[in-house]
């Protein structure tokens, strides 16, 4: 079984979706998870999880779009340690 590391991205445009996330980081690997946090009329929060599998380095999702832009907004990547409840 593949080892699956955990993400937070951050800066997000509050057009994003589950699916953009999932669209931009399938060129690296599987995506097992992504979700955007969101308030309680359904609205995005700026921010979101995602998790993949299949990393030639777990570092790869950072290096591939820390500080880069989507929906023209510069968003931030980071590593969490352990799972998040999508």
């Amino acid at each position: 079984m593949e080892e699956i590391f955990y993400y937070r991205i951050s800066g997000l445009s509050f057009n994003v979706n589950e699916d953009h996330i999932k669209e931009i980081f399938q060129k690296i690997g599987k995506v097992v998870s992504a979700s955007i946090t969101k308030n309680q009329f359904g609205q995005s929060l700026g921010y979101g999880f995602f998790s993949l599998s299949g990393l030639q380095d777990k570092e790869d999702p950072i290096l591939f779009m820390n500080e880069g832009q989507i929906d023209g907004c510069i968003v931030h990547v980071t590593e969490e340690p352990t799972e998040k409840k999508e």
